[in-house]
């Protein structure tokens, strides 16, 4: 609700605005795309898009860059996308920008100020998020060791889904997590 008045001040009037918001009562959490070797992964949130037009356009995105194998996860309303090869911060940028990702999702730095992208893995209202798949491409780039072993501890996906070639992964451990909170949910 948004309420306006004016106050008379001398020969002026000052213009005062009330407004209310909700109080976001809804924390989630989830992983962050930064390494700590200041390298990003590229993940992907699409919202209301149907599961063949992402992977045609993984697919696409994976021919014209060095993303190697797509991890799908299933949302309520959407899918979550996670790469594990590592990015310098323009590529990755370069990267979310060749995809109809949610654009709420890929302006997060510009929200918030942080160059970080939380993508998240708790549940909303009556939600589960089911793995869905891979999409399997060689890539001769590092992996994320630590988020590698959050897909398989945390999020299920069968440790063998991750191991298709010779695959190099970098010698971290340490996984950048975040919480936030969202609006009332859907």
């Amino acid at each position: 609700m948004k309420i306006t008045f004016p106050i008379p001040l001398l020969d002026r009037k000052i213009h005062a605005i009330l407004k209310t918001t909700e109080i976001r009562k809804n924390f989630h959490y989830g992983i962050g795309n930064r390494c700590h070797d200041a390298k990003y992964l590229v993940f992907l949130d699409y919202d209301d898009t149907p599961l063949e037009w992402i992977h045609q356009e993984i697919k696409l995105v994976q021919d014209h860059t060095l993303l190697g194998t797509a991890y799908i996860f299933k949302t309520k309303h959407g899918h979550h996308v996670i790469f594990l090869e590592k990015f310098y911060f323009d590529d990755m940028i370069t990267i979310l920008g060749m995809t109809t990702i949610d654009q709420r999702y890929r302006n997060v730095p510009m929200r918030y100020g942080h160059k970080v992208w939380i993508l998240r893995n708790s549940r909303k209202k009556d939600e589960t998020i089911k793995y869905m798949g891979y999409l399997y491409k060689e890539s001769p780039l590092i992996k994320s060791s630590p988020h590698a072993k959050y897909l398989v501890d945390i999020l299920g996906i069968p440790k063998e889904h991750l191991e298709q070639g010779d695959e190099k992964y970098d010698p971290y451990t340490e996984l950048i997590l975040g919480y936030y909170k969202i609006p009332n949910e859907r």
